[in-house]
């Protein structure tokens, strides 16, 4: 027969086709038929829902305008479409292309169709699509990679979850939120198509996440314009017509939430789904109370437990950044030490708690004397230091006064009395001739020095006359200094 004839209809080939259409016809799955030589012959609807072409489509067509590779197509050929009775495993995996472009990895059945002689009449294929196992599979591993690793920071491993769970879902926008009151803030977002950032707040009435809140599961809500949720802004502001939100349990409080949504209605989540956003949601939980241990740990590492001050721990890496700047952009700085006047006298007559309560006082009035951007550090027993960006010598020289003054009209009341007492202060600002930090530190505390021994309840600066008076070859070291400041009462 030439390839111009067409191939006379055989009525036991037609037979077995129609009777294989009427068993697979009404199937959930997809089912295909094809002849000896491979031409379609008949799909089902399932068939045409998954791979997007209908019978009109592909009726006569070869099966390989199906295969994601022509090789494929081939070698399923070679090994499994032939007209001999040899036993052939039925299953195998493969991948397909979807009409639009779509690649779909699937797990395919095979068999042959025969006739009532038993000779085999053409081919039938059962289609199974196993994007969402896949998928699934691959989520799983990501997600391992994920929280095992050791190179990724807590919020890097957030940012991660939120993209694995961007493709899964096929949603473009996530969100980590914290509720607090009747405010939602956005602590991690990231999408295609809405601009979100840390930091952006929104009213909780105003949110899906308000509704999620509500729910002991996740919320979903396919379609919010067919779903019968209220009208709220965030449809519009935030283009949530699809959404799947969970609330996020952190050191076993309701935190905030976890979401993921789009402008596009889809349709319903699956079961696999809603199970794994609840997955995500412990991995980010646990980020997120991991990150605030670390966080409430180096606080604590930074902060004197006593007057809240930073601590001396804190105050060498800040003087290296202050010198760094200055050297590379001129910004100017000066560095105060204050210590307080007879403090050993103070614990002798009032006692150690009187003598906390004063370090404490006395903390918290040079705090609200603080210019923007200075900060208070406690580097010793009752010495304490001030870092003053921005401020040259004559400023800090101001400052230094100010607090002096206030410091001087303090009255604690005691039982023994009434409490007061004096600070002495001393100032260094940086200049050219300064490159490390312990040359700083050392005109600062010689400026101190000064101050106590002019008489104490005064306000020294570094670079005067009196100062490298007092300060002279012989003298003990900054460094020294500092680890006595702890013992010194004077």
């Amino acid at each position: 027969m030439s390839s111009g004839e067409r191939e006379r209809p055989d009525p036991a080939r037609s037979e077995a086709i129609a009777k294989t259409a009427q068993v697979f016809g009404e199937l959930k799955e997809a089912v295909i038929l094809a002849d000896t030589d491979r031409r379609i012959t008949w799909v089902n609807q399932a068939f045409t829902e998954l791979m997007g072409y209908t019978l009109d489509d592909l009726r006569g067509r070869k099966t390989e305008i199906l295969y994601d590779r022509t090789r494929d197509n081939a070698q399923i050929g070679r090994t499994r479409h032939y007209t001999s009775r040899a036993p052939v495993k039925p299953d195998y995996m493969v991948n397909y292309r979807h009409k639009a472009g779509r690649l779909i990895r699937s797990e395919t059945i095979g068999w042959a169709v025969r006739d009532k002689a038993g000779e085999v009449i053409g081919f039938a294929a059962l289609i199974r699509d196993m994007d969402e196992l896949l998928d699934l599979h691959d989520v799983m591993s990501r997600l391992y990679d994920v929280s095992s690793s050791q190179d990724m920071s807590g919020q890097e491993k957030i940012h991660a979850i939120m993209r694995i769970g961007c493709e899964y879902f096929r949603l473009p926008t996530a969100m980590v939120t914290q509720v607090q009151g009747g405010q939602c803030t956005v602590l991690h977002a990231q999408s295609t198509i809405v601009d979100l950032s840390a930091g952006m707040q929104f009213a909780l009435s105003d949110m899906f996440c308000g509704l999620a809140l509500s729910e002991d599961g996740p919320l979903t809500i396919a379609d919010a314009h067919r779903g019968g949720f209220p009208a709220l802004g965030c449809i519009a502001g935030l283009n949530q017509r699809c959404y799947i939100g969970i609330p996020l349990t952190v050191d076993k409080e309701r935190f905030g939430t976890l979401s993921f949504s789009s402008p596009i209605a889809r349709s319903a989540f699956s079961a696999e789904e809603v199970d794994l956003i609840k997955l995500f949601a412990a991995w980010v939980a646990q980020e997120i109370a991991i990150t605030r241990a670390c966080e409430e740990l180096s606080r604590a590492a930074s902060t004197d437990w006593l007057t809240r001050a930073a601590s001396r721990r804190q105050f060498q890496p800040d003087l290296e950044a202050a010198l760094v700047e200055y050297c590379t952009s001129g910004r100017q700085a000066s560095l105060l030490m204050i210590d307080i006047d007879h403090f050993k006298q103070i614990n002798d007559r009032f006692g150690h708690a009187a003598g906390d309560m004063a370090l404490r006082e006395l903390a918290e009035r040079l705090r609200r004397l603080l210019p923007f951007g200075g900060r208070l550090y406690r580097i010793g027993g009752e010495e304490f230091a001030c870092l003053l960006p921005d401020h040259a010598v004559g400023e800090a020289r101001e400052l230094a006064l100010q607090m002096r003054e206030a410091v001087a009209r303090m009255r604690l009341h005691q039982p023994g009395g009434d409490l007061r007492f004096t600070v002495s202060l001393g100032i260094a600002a940086l200049h050219r001739g300064l490159t490390v930090p312990d040359a700083w530190l050392s005109e600062a505390d010689a400026a101190l020095y000064a101050a106590k021994t002019a008489g104490r309840n005064r306000v020294a600066c570094a670079g005067t006359d009196q100062v490298r008076d007092m300060f002279g070859p012989g003298r003990t070291s900054a460094s020294r200094r500092l680890k006595l400041v702890g013992t010194r009462g004077a």
